[in-house]
């Protein structure tokens, strides 16, 4: 195969020949990974007790959020194909945008999509609800936007860190790319738990100085519980020195695997 005689522009040519090339391994995980999402959505609608149906939703979410950061090992599936993959007729630039728009948007839509239609649908019938999940399903959609943009954020770096783990190993690749994810999991958890034990410990030293007598946990009602919780995403929202210097470092990390992701595919392109 001859590259195109101007490899300096852009080529759709050159896209469909790294689609034909990717097909065979791409579409088997496109199919799986509508099937998963299709049985997800399904299990949200299932009429069944309060406890059990946020069990069986926050499973599913786990799992195919899980499916999503890991789509990359996909490319480790035959083995070490990086020799051939360089004589696919591409330059550097079309191998990265094509394996980032499918690797981000495609498997993002395809895991993500139709399990955020069911529990829309899920909350037009009531005789599928129960107060457990709707509670649960009301604090995820009142979630503020600068926290849906860590999320966001937060994911792609996954997905990119995956990505990048795979394309560049040597050996154990499927390994490595599992573990990156968990890694970047972790990293940005922990910045959750700083703020955290940041906000209780100030909480706690609030109400200690005012006098105030925390109320026995294991005895609240379901209405506390979530008052709880909302003013916990309502600190953090107003936590606006936090929220930018978080924002700021899973963006700065999201562009520099974009970057990394890029000059992977140019050096193997030489």
């Amino acid at each position: 195969m001859n590259p195109s005689l101007n490899p300096d522009r852009f080529s759709w040519n050159r896209i469909g020949a790294l689609c034909h090339y990717y097909g065979p391994r791409l579409r088997k995980q496109m199919i799986i990974y509508f099937c998963v999402s299709l049985i997800a959505s399904i299990i949200t609608l299932i009429p069944a007790p309060g406890a059990f149906q946020v069990a069986l939703f926050t499973m599913s979410q786990t799992a195919l959020q899980l499916m999503y950061y890991m789509a990359p090992v996909v490319l480790a599936k035959n083995g070490d194909t990086r020799i051939v993959d360089r004589l696919v007729p591409a330059t550097s630039l079309e191998k990265f945008l094509f394996l980032t728009c499918y690797f981000i948007p495609v498997t993002g839509g395809l895991t993500l999509l139709l399990p955020l239609i069911s529990t829309k649908v899920y909350m037009m019938i009531p005789a599928v609800q129960t107060a457990d999940l709707v509670d649960l399903l009301n604090i995820r959609a009142n979630t503020s936007w600068p926290i849906q943009l860590t999320n966001i954020m937060g994911g792609i770096s996954c997905v990119l860190t995956c990505l990048y783990v795979v394309v560049r190993s040597h050996s154990n690749r499927t390994l490595k790319g599992v573990l990156s994810v968990f890694g970047v999991e972790i990293a940005i958890g922990i910045l959750g738990a700083i703020w955290g034990m940041s906000t209780a410990f100030m909480e706690g030293f609030h109400d200690g100085y005012s006098g105030v007598c925390p109320n026995n946990l294991s005895a609240l009602s379901r209405e506390e519980t979530n008052q709880i919780m909302h003013d916990a995403i309502t600190g953090m929202t107003q936590s606006d020195g936090f929220l930018i210097a978080v924002n700021m470092i899973i963006g700065g990390y999201m562009l520099l695997m974009f970057i990394l992701n890029y000059r992977v595919q140019k050096k193997m392109s030489v």
